[in-house]
This record gives structure tokens, sequence and C-alpha cells, in this order.
């Protein structure tokens, strides 16, 4: 079994990277889809997380307003800390149970916080995801976050430089979504990737 993990800081482009390594022929999980399925399913989690912060997180029919959740996590490192401490583990056992399910393939994973959750032993290998701080913010722009926003979210990441500097590979994500492409299509022909590849493409921008 093994799981090769995909990082970096938001908006450079990790969920794209994702897409065209699946687009390959590649195996592939986003950590954030399992935590969105997890608020979905897990009643207790939610329970657990209304008992914590009140009946404000939640819509009218019992599903959570994750933007509510948002406003609280990310102006409150303390109540970020409790929510990591309650959600990672179950998400670690998903990646681990998809895993195992075709363990002769890789399964490529998109784990934003896999530094900061310290769960890089977890991983065979390790890509970090970067851009330049102008395109990030574009596109986080285009997310419809204010400054101030932004700044909180990345306030509570590591940096780009300190995720590159501890990766086995960094993808630049600078171009179109061909040239994305082309830098995946290299790096899974190498042997700890064993994956044998599609040719499909996409162009257009990221």
């Amino acid at each position: 079994m093994k799981l090769i993990g995909i990082t970096g800081t938001i908006g450079v482009g990790k969920s794209t990277l994702l897409q065209c390594i699946s687009d390959l022929g590649g195996r592939t999980i986003d950590a954030d889809a399992v935590v969105h399925s997890l608020y979905a399913a897990d009643r207790e989690m939610i329970r657990r997380m209304v008992e914590r912060w009140g009946s404000g997180i939640v819509g009218e029919q019992g599903d959570l307003d994750r933007q509510a959740v948002a406003r609280i996590v990310f102006r409150q490192p303390e109540q970020l800390k409790w929510l990591n401490e309650l959600i990672h583990p179950a998400v670690r056992a998903r990646l681990i149970e998809v895993a195992g399910q075709s363990p002769e393939k890789p399964l490529f994973c998109a784990v934003p916080l896999l530094y900061e959750a310290g769960w890089q032993d977890d991983f065979a290998s390790v890509i970090c995801v970067w851009c330049d701080s102008r395109r990030q913010l574009s596109r986080l722009r285009r997310r419809g976050w204010s400054k101030g926003e932004i700044d909180r979210r990345l306030g509570s990441q590591w940096s780009a430089e300190s995720k590159a500097d501890l990766a086995d590979l960094v993808v630049v994500n600078v171009g179109s979504r061909r040239i994305l492409s082309e830098q995946c299509r290299e790096f899974m022909a190498r042997p700890e990737f064993s994956l044998q590849l599609t040719s499909k493409r996409h162009d257009g921008e990221v």
C-alpha cells in the first residue's frame, strides 16, 4: 500500500493537480472532500460541534453551515486546534482505508495540512504544489474571500516555503492547465509512482 501526499498552501492548485493525476489514470482522494462527507454523515461529530459552538452553526435542516464554522475557527486558533483534533483521526483513517482497497496501486492524496498534522510519515512521497503570491491572491479573491479572510486562513498554515523545503517534489503551478498536466505526466512516469499513463489532456488556464 503506497500513499503519495499532495500538499501546499491554499489557492496554489492542489485540486487541479489531483484532477490531472486522475485524468492520467491515477487513484486520487481529496482530504477536504472527506471532511465534507464526514460533516454530512457523522451526526455525532456535528453534535459535538454544536455542543461547543451552539446551534448557530447548523441550518434549519440540521446541516452544518461550514461558513459559520470557518468564521469561528479562523479567528480563534484554539478553536481551530480543537476542530482539527476532532476530525483529523477520521480523515486519516479514511485515507488509509481507501488506499487498502487497491494496495497494489498508489493513492494520491490531497492533504492541505499534511505537515501541520504531522502525517508525513504516512506517505511514501510528498508533492508540494507552489505558485507565486500574486497568482495565489488572485485565485483566492475569485472565491469571494476578503483580504482579511485570506490572511487569517494563510496564517493558520505553514508557509509555502516551509512545505516546499520538506517535500520530495515541488510542482510549480504558474501557467496553464496543459502545462500543469505535462508536469504531472513527467513525474508520474518515475518508477516510484508505478503507473501506466493514459493520454487525456486539458487546455486552458488553471
